[in-house]
């Protein structure tokens, strides 16, 4: 039986598609990149509401004219968060609620 069992594991493992991975350079963590004081045009604020995982909402800064690296940064806005940029747009704030037992319970708000 314990022979059967490992042959069975073997033959699995043999059939697994051969895949490769490019090489990739070590970061310096963290990476922090500063953002321009006043964005593009082309820059546009988008709310990821993360819907299969509701805590991990946020509000994303994407570069939509880039062909590449068009993520340029993003702030939490957990459980359908609001969000608000200033009249100057030098400040963001966003609206969240937490709950104790992750979706359900007790809760508080927060205003960052």
């Amino acid at each position: 039986m314990m022979r059967k069992t490992l042959l069975t594991t073997l033959f699995w493992v043999a059939s697994l598609p051969v895949t490769s991975f490019a090489e990739l350079s070590i970061e310096e963590t963290p990476t922090v990149n500063k953002l321009p004081e006043s964005y593009p045009a082309d820059w546009v604020f988008v709310s990821d509401a993360s819907f299969y995982s509701m805590v991990a909402g946020k509000v994303v800064l994407l570069d939509v004219g880039a062909d590449t690296q068009q993520y340029k940064s993003s702030i939490g806005a957990a459980l359908m968060g609001g969000f608000l940029e200033s009249n100057n747009g030098k400040e963001l704030y966003t609206t969240q609620t937490f709950y104790s037992r992750g979706t359900i319970g007790n809760y508080g708000a927060e205003l960052r």
